[in-house]
């Protein structure tokens, strides 16, 4: 009896207890109905930019993802690849550490986290990196490539030559048994080896890729330098006569070409091919340097000087150069344009009294362009002897004029000679003579 009282004592209770947890695991199983809904809701993708778009839009776009949801790993790896192709090397090592930490697969982000470590110099770990790409992607191109790459940037091209050889050796269709539908990497394949100087297999590759495409200039110029460096200069010539069929404004190519015929006897042939090159490239120092030493041996010394003050005026203080232009001038029977270059050698070698008695015969020169030339040597043996005065008289020699030009020339001098109020002076006098020169002379003062 009191069994049953108590049941029914407690019945009410147990009721109460039931008709709350209904409506709790109601709400429960809305939620987990809800939270796709809510996830896709709150962290839906953009849609992405249009391939045309810039890097910076891509980045920004990879960046908003990354920011709007901290789980989206796509975005970090694709951040990071982003990054590493634009530079910033350090940026894309964060985002591809992230990537990791979130579980994404090695594959989708080995090679440019190696690439970054490559171009970081940080070598122990770029190894490690690229050596476990090649390990996952054993068949790759782009694998062993950067795995070579990085070696080479090391300094240590022979491994470099090692890894791809042995590369090769598993994977005849790069090289012996390429067909035209791998050319594109049998390409790649031969630059990695001429980087390596491997000048064997770059040989190989490049008559292969020549054979396969017999339109391709490139595979036929390397193959030219490659036999060139052996010292078979005849089979080198046959190469570059093929490339230049190909293209003949190529001043690379002309060089290389002109080189070759040289080496082979056919010095009037060269001597044009040579002047071709300095026409399509004006800063090609050696091709003025080759074309002067074919004047010399016709002993035409006006041809031959004209050709090394070109040489010189391209070499950036080439000393030996500039001597070279000095005597070739003087046998050419130009004394100005001598004393000039030999001033310039002078001074490229510190001997500033030479350079002070060479550069004063030019300062009175009736050729407004080697009097000034004059000047300027003159300048610069008296600032190198440090003769202050006789520096500052000379410099307002070359700046008499009143204009803003010269006062910021003579402004420019008064501060090498450690004199503040006079450089002041003349910025002030660069200002009232052209106000828009406002910009240099803040910047000096």
């Amino acid at each position: 009896m009191k069994s049953s009282q108590s049941k029914l004592l407690h019945t009410p209770s147990v009721t109460r207890k039931k008709s709350v947890a209904m409506p709790l695991l109601g709400v429960l199983a809305l939620l987990l109905v809800l939270l796709p809904i809510s996830r896709k809701l709150f962290f839906s993708k953009p849609p992405p930019p249009p391939e045309t778009a810039s890097v910076n839009a891509k980045m920004k776009y990879y960046a908003g993802r990354a920011h709007i949801d901290p789980s989206d790993t796509a975005a970090y790896v694709e951040l990071g690849k982003l990054e590493e192709g634009s530079g910033y090397f350090l940026a894309a090592l964060t985002h591809f550490e992230i990537a990791r930490a979130l579980g994404v697969s090695e594959g989708e982000y080995l090679l440019p986290l190696g690439r970054s470590l490559t171009h970081l110099a940080r070598w122990d770990e770029a190894d490690i990196v690229l050596r476990k790409a090649v390990t996952l992607k054993p068949d790759s191109i782009e694998a062993i490539s950067n795995y070579a790459g990085m070696f080479y940037n090391n300094g240590r091209a022979d491994e470099a030559s090692r890894v791809l050889r042995e590369f090769l050796k598993l994977h005849p269709q790069f090289g012996d048994a390429a067909t035209q539908q791998n050319i594109e990497d049998v390409r790649l394949m031969m630059l990695r080896f001429s980087e390596a100087g491997d000048v064997e297999m770059t040989l190989k590759l490049a008559d292969k890729v020549a054979e396969l495409d017999p339109k391709d200039v490139g595979a036929f110029s390397i193959a030219g330098k490659a036999l060139l460096s052996l010292n078979r200069n005849s089979e080198a010539l046959i190469r570059f006569e093929k490339a230049y069929a190909l293209d003949q404004n190529v001043a690379s190519l002309c060089f290389q070409y002109a080189a070759a015929l040289k080496l082979t006897g056919k010095d009037e042939e060269s001597l044009k091919l040579f002047q071709k090159c300095v026409a399509l490239n004006p800063s090609a120092v050696e091709a003025y340097e080759n074309i002067a030493e074919a004047y010399e041996k016709k002993k035409n010394w006006k041809m031959q000087s004209i050709a090394l003050n070109e040489a010189a005026s391209r070499s950036k203080g080439n000393m030996l150069l500039t001597f070279r232009a000095a005597r070739s001038n003087e046998k050419a029977g130009y004394p100005s344009e001598a004393a000039y270059w030999y001033a310039a050698a002078a001074l490229a070698s510190r001997d500033y009294p030479r350079a002070l008695s060479f550069a004063k015969k030019l300062s009175d020169d009736p050729n407004p362009r080697l009097k000034e030339a004059g000047l300027k040597s003159m300048a610069d043996a008296y600032y190198g002897l440090h003769l202050k005065p006789e520096f500052l008289a000379t410099m307002k020699k070359l700046a008499p004029a009143d204009t803003a030009k010269d006062y910021l020339t003579l402004a420019q001098a008064y501060e090498q000679a450690d004199l503040l109020e006079d450089q002041i002076k003349y910025l002030k006098l660069a200002l009232e003579k052209e106000p828009k020169a406002a910009a240099i002379v803040h910047y000096n003062l």
